[in-house]
């Protein structure tokens, strides 16, 4: 009989642990209910040895967005876009960032050079970056940037900008209508010129 009744007891078991396993939980010291309270999910973060708070997305976190999300690029001119990071964690910290390019890198080149690593940013602070993107020829593409908390390289976020390749605009490409206006003033002027300067010799 003793048996049958350690069964039951033992599935439970198994199913306690097993539940306990897959959502760990952990205990941090929680300010506003002036205890240390138990969570299954974010990050106990330590000033020190002696102080400690839960913070319920990572101890370092951060956003990270581009203005605007896309941009038309004159054909082999070196422009830069703003690319934008917020620490939103509870320390200051300090971000590498990468590119990857979706299209023809040789073609959509992109320029890092004093963007990362980006420098202490503080808490609460916003830093803006000026990666210079060239694009070599008439095409689309995107370039999408990476970036790593160096306080937890676990922390991790994105942002893209869609580029076009595009020529400058010239006298060529303007409609026939308004080159013959352009045209038809210039002339106009000139003659009123000359004449208010054959008037003053008259005079």
């Amino acid at each position: 009989m003793k048996k049958y009744i350690l069964i039951p007891v033992f599935l439970f078991l198994t199913f306690f642990y097993s539940i306990d396993s897959v959502n760990p939980t952990f205990c941090c010291w929680n300010e506003t209910l002036g205890g240390r309270t138990c969570y299954t999910y974010g990050e106990c973060c330590k000033k020190n040895t002696a102080e400690e708070y839960w913070h319920p997305v990572a101890c370092f976190d951060f956003d990270m967005w581009v203005e605007p999300k896309s941009m038309l690029f004159n054909i082999g001119k070196k422009t830069a876009i703003n690319l934008y990071i917020k620490n939103t964690g509870t320390y200051d910290d300090n971000y590498t960032i990468e590119y990857n390019v979706e299209g023809n890198p040789a073609i959509i080149q992109v320029d890092m050079i004093g963007v990362t690593p980006t420098g202490l940013i503080g808490i609460g602070e916003i830093k803006k970056l000026y990666p210079i993107i060239t694009l070599f020829s008439d095409t689309t593409g995107r370039v999408i940037f990476n970036a790593t908390s160096q306080g937890n390289s676990k922390v991790q976020r994105t942002a893209d900008i869609n580029v076009r390749g595009s020529l400058p605009i010239s006298l060529p490409e303007f409609n026939n209508f308004y080159l013959i206006i352009l045209i038809i003033l210039t002339v106009i002027l000139y003659f009123l010129s000359m004449k208010k300067r054959n008037y003053r010799k008259t005079k």
